[in-house]
């Protein structure tokens, strides 16, 4: 957590190995992964969750992953991701573009889940969100750490945990 120019962005670019690691090591379930590249996130069951900066960017919502998994078996279903972003049941015509920021953001989490990831990556998640989409997402990471969700939150929102 922290301002602008904390080191959050070189964090994350170094997890992706875009930015080399001068010094430490990165290890997740006694793996060494300082220099894995992004690329292969997949396979280790990493999901980085980011809302696409253009809102173009973003497909129909049922026709986005949210209903495919192509993750490896685990708790995340379509009902238990349904039942976590409810509001998502009914967009499902919609184009991600016509959605608000704060329901882009819950699609794009919808979507990560559906790859019953091992580690989710939140980059910024309440970026340019209005106040009330920020507390309905930081009850979801709430609920998502309590269902011992493994998250990586990178947040200027200092208030947010």
């Amino acid at each position: 957590m922290g301002r602008n120019g904390a080191g959050k962005t070189t964090t994350f670019r170094t997890l992706a190995g875009l930015t080399p690691c001068k010094t430490g090591s990165v290890m997740f379930k006694g793996k060494n992964c300082t220099r894995f590249p992004s690329f292969k996130w997949p396979e280790w069951g990493w999901v980085l969750c980011r809302r696409p900066e253009d809102p173009g960017a973003v497909d129909r919502a049922g026709e986005s992953g949210v209903g495919e998994n192509t993750g490896p078996q685990g708790p995340w279903t379509l009902d238990k991701v349904l039942a976590q972003f409810p509001v998502l049941k009914d967009m499902t015509h919609r184009l991600g573009g016509t959605l608000s920021g704060g329901e882009q953001q819950m699609l794009t989490i919808a979507r990560s889940l559906m790859g019953n990831p091992d580690l989710l990556v939140l980059d910024e998640p309440t970026e340019g969100l209005s106040p009330v989409i920020v507390a309905e997402l930081r009850e979801l990471i709430v609920s998502l750490k309590n269902m011992e969700t493994t998250i990586l939150l990178s947040e200027q929102n200092i208030r947010l945990p």
